[in-house]
């Protein structure tokens, strides 16, 4: 998990590490880290892309952004090799993605201590560390101020009054963000009630999820023997719980009912 408490730790081996890169050397670059004032980081040209390279500039320059994975670590010696390579596209889209989103929220807090007449930096390194230490991040527990209340920050060990300042920045600041997936059932019934039969298979599926602010779960008919389940949540895990949860509610009334069943996910 990347760091952003601002303690002086050393990074380990496999830790995911953000950074700038400072300097490019004819076999490596040196990457200045993020959360570790004073660290850099090296990456040795083999360790930069999967694929051979003639010219390192061709693939980093200065001033870049990279995520990072910790391939060896000497805190004795202040050694700390990097490998960037080791880094799939998409878990390296994810983490720049949450590491500005972090960022955004540390100065958020530091914007709403100000205009308070609080201390920033007495605010930040009050609550910073206590919402790491809870939920290992700094954005998340924010977010879910927003239907939970000031109970997730006074969960955190966090006073009233800056639990109560914390909400008041989610609900100025924060707009809970949301995911969607969703797929195609294919029922038939050949019973003469199969109308309402099917009928009675969707509603099945609609009955087992709970709809709250978090998820929102649609069957509809996009024209029989089709019908479109979708559900929108606030991250792919929960969506995906929801959707299984719905097909096999759907599944298992068609099986116990003389109804045909097919479900194919839906392409984006």
């Amino acid at each position: 998990m990347i760091k952003l408490s601002g303690k002086e730790e050393f990074p380990e081996v496999d830790d995911l590490v953000f950074g700038t890169i400072t300097n490019i050397m004819p076999h490596g670059v040196y990457i200045e880290l993020e959360d570790f004032p004073g660290l850099q980081a090296y990456c040795h040209i083999s360790e930069i892309s999967g694929t051979w390279i003639r010219n390192i500039r061709n693939f980093v320059r200065v001033g870049q952004k990279v995520v990072a994975r910790v391939i060896r670590s000497s805190p004795e010696t202040g050694q700390l090799d990097v490998s960037i390579r080791r880094i799939p596209q998409e878990l390296r889209r994810r983490k720049i993605q949450e590491y500005k989103r972090e960022r955004n929220a540390v100065n958020l807090l530091r914007f709403a201590a100000k205009k308070e007449n609080i201390d920033p930096d007495q605010f930040v390194d009050d609550v910073i560390p206590k919402l790491k230490d809870t939920y290992g991040t700094i954005y998340q527990p924010l977010e879910e101020s927003l239907t939970e209340g000031i109970k997730v920050f006074e969960d955190a060990g966090i006073s009233k009054e800056y639990s109560e300042l914390l909400h008041k920045i989610a609900q100025e600041n924060i707009t809970i963000s949301t995911v969607e997936i969703s797929g195609i059932m294919g029922l038939r019934s050949y019973t003469p009630d199969g109308v309402e039969r099917i009928r009675a298979a969707l509603l099945a599926g609609k009955n087992a999820v709970e709809e709250s602010p978090e998820v929102h779960t649609d069957i509809y008919t996009i024209g029989a023997p089709r019908y479109k389940i979708h559900v929108e949540a606030r991250d792919y895990q929960l969506a995906e719980e929801v959707l299984q949860k719905a097909l096999e509610a759907v599944e298992t009334y068609c099986s116990q009912n003389d109804v045909e069943f097919v479900f194919e996910r839906e392409k984006k």
